[in-house]
């Protein structure tokens, strides 16, 4: 019940303030984290991702939680991992 009370709340700030005021919300809480976070850990983190995605026989499980802990972001983790495996590219068949 407290969760939909608090969904109603965001529901008619949304409203009230239009859907703008959402986006703007949830990027400075973003900006926030990335200002505050531990910087040289999170780069430790994604740095240690990046040369276990080399190797096929790592499990990255357990990076992906450091680098979680660390609040490093989605795409950030994203990025280090194409940067070794490249992103799919879907082949064109006629």
């Amino acid at each position: 019940m407290p969760i939909l009370i608090a969904l109603g709340a965001l529901l008619l700030l949304a409203v009230v303030f239009g859907p703008q005021w959402w986006i703007r919300h949830v990027l400075a809480k973003h900006a926030e984290v990335k200002r505050t976070r531990d910087a040289a850990r999170a780069t430790r983190a994604l740095d240690a991702l990046e040369a276990a995605a080399a190797d096929d026989r790592e499990n990255l499980m357990p990076l992906l939680v450091e680098c979680c802990h660390s609040y490093a972001t989605v795409g950030e983790m994203v990025e280090r991992l194409k940067r070794r495996w490249g992103e799919f590219q879907e082949p064109v068949q006629l």
